[in-house]
Parts: C-alpha cells; sequence; structure tokens
C-alpha cells in the first residue's frame, strides 16, 4: 500500500504550521508580535517580544539588546533585517545618537537591497560579494556595506527581493520602508531622502 497521499497530504499542512503566527512566551506571558511580519522562528520571536515587552517598560538599552540578539540569528532562507529601525529608535531613546545613526544607515541599505535598488552580486561566481546600484555603480566597501552584505546577500534570498507577485507582498515591504521613514524622522529629523 503506497503512502504518498498521505505524505502529499502532511507536507501542505507542515508548510502552513511553519509559517503561522507564533505567540512566544517572552517570560512574561504570551506575546504576538504583531509589528513583525517574519519569521514564525520562536526564539526570534522570543527575543522580539522580550525586546517589546522592555521598550513598554521605558527600558530603551535593555531593549535594544534584545532586539539585537533577534537581528544576529541566521534564519532559515530570510534575510534578518527587519528589526534596525527599530533597534535604531532603541538606541536614539537610550541617548546613544552615534549608534542610533549607523544603525538607521544600515537600516537604509537593507531596504534598499530588499527593494531591488541595490544589488548583490558575486566576484566569479564565489561567495564573495559586492553591492552595486542599478546603474551599475559598484558601492564602496566599507563597515557599513560588509554589514549589509553579510545580512542581505546570498542565493537563496536572490528571489525574495524586487520581485512582487500580489499587491499585499508589496504592502508588506512598503510597511518596513514607513516604519525606517518614521524613525529616521525621529532620529534625523530634516535628513529625510538623503
Amino acid at each position: 500500500m503506497r503512502r504518498y497521499p498521505f505524505i502529499a497530504f502532511l507536507f501542505p499542512f507542515l508548510v502552513c504550521l511553519a509559517f503561522s503566527p507564533v505567540r512566544a512566551d517572552d517570560g512574561e506571558g504570551k506575546c504576538e508580535s504583531s509589528d513583525v511580519q517574519f519569521p514564525a522562528d520562536r526564539a526570534y520571536r522570543e527575543k522580539t517580544c522580550r525586546g517589546e515587552r522592555l521598550e513598554k517598560e521605558g527600558r530603551y538599552g535593555e531593549a535594544a539588546e534584545a532586539y539585537q540578539a533577534a537581528l544576529d540569528m541566521d534564519l532559515f532562507e530570510v534575510p534578518n533585517f527587519e528589526l534596525l529601525p527599530r533597534l535604531a529608535l532603541m538606541h536614539h531613546m537610550a541617548g546613544d545618537e552615534a549608534q542610533a545613526r549607523e544603525t538607521l544607515e544600515e537600516a537604509k541599505l537593507a531596504l534598499q537591497v530588499m527593494a531591488g535598488a541595490v544589488v548583490c552580486y558575486g566576484s566569479d561566481g564565489t561567495t564573495e560579494f559586492h553591492l552595486k546600484e542599478r546603474s551599475g555603480a559598484r558601492l564602496p566597501d566599507s563597515p557599513l556595506t560588509e554589514k549589509v552584505m553579510n545580512r542581505m546577500c546570498g542565493a537563496m534570498y536572490e528571489g525574495t527581493y524586487g520581485n512582487y507577485t500580489s499587491l499585499e507582498g508589496l504592502l508588506a515591504d512598503a510597511k518596513l520602508v514607513e516604519e525606517y521613514y518614521s524613525v529616521e524622522g525621529e532620529v534625523s529629523p530634516g535628513d529625510r531622502g538623503r
């Protein structure tokens, strides 16, 4: 007797389960981070929920540490950059303006990669990457571009940038850009569009 029909049913169920919203226990009860679009990774959600709780309590330095811990995680087939604007805001609220601006610049460049305005390209088929503008101009190597390349570049991510198959996908990414500009307006008033 073949068991393939059962596997065919089970696989879509497991995929749906993997990408469904996850409620994480952040040590203070259940938390569902509605602002976080991805991923459904429990450890990521726990760190994010802890950061949200600390942020609400006005413990901005500790919230920054929790968000940084979430951002430092390797996620399966998802570039981990979504919390960068929030991390920049926490640095700003904690009074660390230099770190807030640096994190905001990283968030901006990561969003440009996500939107397809800046692209990752490899050298001679190796895993060494560089960033370039759509015009073809290579961005200068710097600690910032190195951080963004490590966060955003890789063959598994290539299909996720600037390719929208639905309006919902476009709106989800637009929400990330909107959050960035909201934080930029608070951290660096008057710098919009630079």
